[in-house]
């Protein structure tokens, strides 16, 4: 996926997460301004890549949600996931597939998201 679509998918996994008005939130950019910041705390991590557990600690979160989307051929896969970064196990999964243009594809994002809380 270009890099030019990320920020689109990442803000509307928030605006989800943020319009079910159980969590609080923490962007991405505020997260890695965090994490630059905790650089010294971080230096056991290999190479400057953590774990999500480790990651999440220091930013204050008990569970992060991640996403990955993937084209192959005409289809886009997109997976959501809610982990608890106490223990690392994913608590929440929703797949989805969508044949769409990228320009809906954060409406495909939203509904994945949204499925997770049903």
């Amino acid at each position: 996926i270009p890099k030019e679509l990320q920020v689109p998918f990442t803000n509307a996994i928030i605006s989800e997460l943020v319009g079910l008005s159980r969590f609080k939130v923490i962007d991405r950019a505020n997260r890695d301004t965090i994490l630059k910041e905790l650089a010294s705390q971080m230096a056991a991590c290999s190479e400057g890549e953590c774990s999500v557990a480790e990651v999440g600690r220091l930013i204050g979160v008990n569970r992060m949600v991640i996403s990955y989307i993937s084209l192959i051929g005409s289809k886009y896969y997109i997976t959501v996931t809610i982990v608890n970064v106490e223990t690392g196990l994913v608590e929440a999964l929703s797949e989805s597939v969508a044949v769409c243009a990228p320009g809906e594809l954060p409406i495909h994002v939203k509904k994945a998201t949204r499925e997770l809380f049903k």
